[in-house]
């Protein structure tokens, strides 16, 4: 169909689409074989550069899954991570209340027990 200076790669990856049998329809509606070709060659260039194809579809539709997937894993991995961040904090809050009451027992006890000892003088008094 396509003469030898105007070389087009035609292929089937857009959709049941035939340059030939086009070409052949353009013929016979009155436009000249050289008319039909490049109509043709025109045409079957426009669809295929610009058409979605199922294949493009599905090769998406892969590159989606596959994306979330590696998202999922991520996130889940990050999670993990903030889990025991928050575990360690917890822990290490636990500990610091732990010394802060503990020195406030042994404040209150020394407090109380100092009031006790001088309590008896000042009120002896």
């Amino acid at each position: 169909m396509a003469s030898q200076s105007r070389k087009h790669e035609f292929s089937s990856n857009v959709l049941p689409f035939d340059p030939l049998r086009y070409a052949k329809q353009l013929e016979e509606a009155g436009f000249t074989r050289a008319q039909a070709e490049v109509q043709a060659e025109t045409f079957f260039g426009i669809v295929n550069e610009n058409l979605v194809t199922k294949r493009d579809l599905q090769e998406l539709e892969n590159k989606l899954v596959q994306t979330i997937k590696e998202l999922e894993s991520k996130t889940a991995l990050e999670f993990e991570a903030m889990r025991l961040d928050t575990k360690s904090q917890i822990e290490l809050l636990r500990r610091d209340l732990k010394l802060w009451f503990g020195s406030m027992l042994v404040t209150v006890i020394v407090a109380f027990s100092t009031l006790l000892t001088v309590l008896p003088h000042v009120i002896g008094r």
